[in-house]
């Protein structure tokens, strides 16, 4: 995978229905070009989903970044199958050292101590850190009914044309492009991608930073991987109530992954920096399919 490659799942990762042409003048090479690129991170498994999120604002959820510490004993698949089964988890994943990350999603504070409790009664669980987590919180919109038939029809597949959607959602196309637009230019609705990194790259790895948040912010140390790995950075998780964070990344070799490390490190705003390699992961989109099913329904 090179920087044009990257580029272009960073576009569909914002809004996964940019057109080929879209993509071609943003990238500077041809619509053709664009298409083949698509499918073959399709193919490689690079792309593993197209999926419609609803802001928070939308329905009123916080999300929270959870780190499990084991002690060692449990298949990695079994174990994250089953935090998975957890309510409000919407991924999770194991890494080296019998330790296991997910994201999760709440309302309450009945609901977070839902999630602490079924965590903590896992098998070989030995410690459990929550932390809740910085999100944008988007807008909260009233669906019209054009709306919520679009959307319904876009939960197959996200990317489906304007003639597609005018078939299946019984609506003219203009009526379609009005709506979609509307949705698309609001923070209330997401179109948007799931990225296997370990298909991206051989290895996904994070770094749990501890920071010193007197010299950067987060938005700033963010911004700081974006312009020093830009190929291997993914995604941050910033704690809301202590100075953490958890930064994704994916390397090709191991060489590049002690180089990153070595770079943060010598950062002023990293105090504590711990790396660990992923050896799986998964998502559970039926979670928030339910929630857009909930929010979409017709009257």
């Amino acid at each position: 995978m090179d920087l044009i490659d990257k580029g272009i799942l960073l576009d569909l990762i914002r809004n996964c229905r940019i057109t080929y042409r879209e993509l071609s003048i943003k990238h500077g090479i041809t619509a053709n070009a664009i298409r083949n690129r698509i499918r073959n991170l399709e193919k490689d498994g690079v792309i593993s989903a197209y999926k419609i999120n609803f802001s928070s604002g939308m329905d009123e959820r916080e999300y929270v970044y959870g780190v499990i510490k084991s002690d060692g004993s449990q298949d990695d698949i079994t174990f994250v199958e089953n935090m998975g089964q957890c309510p409000g988890v919407v991924a999770a994943a194991a890494y080296t050292g019998g330790v296991y990350y997910f994201v999760a999603h709440y309302r309450t504070p009945e609901d977070l101590v839902s999630i602490r409790k079924y965590m903590t009664r896992l098998e070989s669980v030995k410690d459990l850190e929550i932390h809740t987590i910085i999100t944008g919180i988007g807008e909260k919109i009233k669906l019209s009914k054009y709306q919520k038939r679009i959307i319904r029809v876009l939960l197959e597949n996200p990317r489906m044309t304007i003639a597609e959607i005018a078939d299946r959602a019984r609506l003219t196309a203009k009526r379609v492009r009005k709506n979609l637009r509307k949705l698309e230019e609001s923070s209330a609705v997401r179109f948007s991608v799931e990225i296997e990194l370990g298909a991206a790259s051989g290895i996904p790895f994070i770094l749990e930073i501890e920071i010193d948040d007197q010299v950067l912010t987060y938005y700033e140390i963010e911004e700081w991987f974006r312009e020093n790995h830009n190929l291997a950075f993914w995604e941050v998780y910033c704690a809301a109530l202590e100075p953490k964070l958890f930064a994704l990344l994916a390397v090709d070799t191991l060489t590049e992954l002690n180089d990153i490390i070595r770079d943060v490190r010598k950062q002023s705003f990293a105090k504590n920096v711990i790396s660990r390699i992923s050896t799986y992961h998964s998502y559970f989109p039926e979670i928030e399919k339910k929630k857009i099913l909930e929010l979409t329904k017709l009257e």
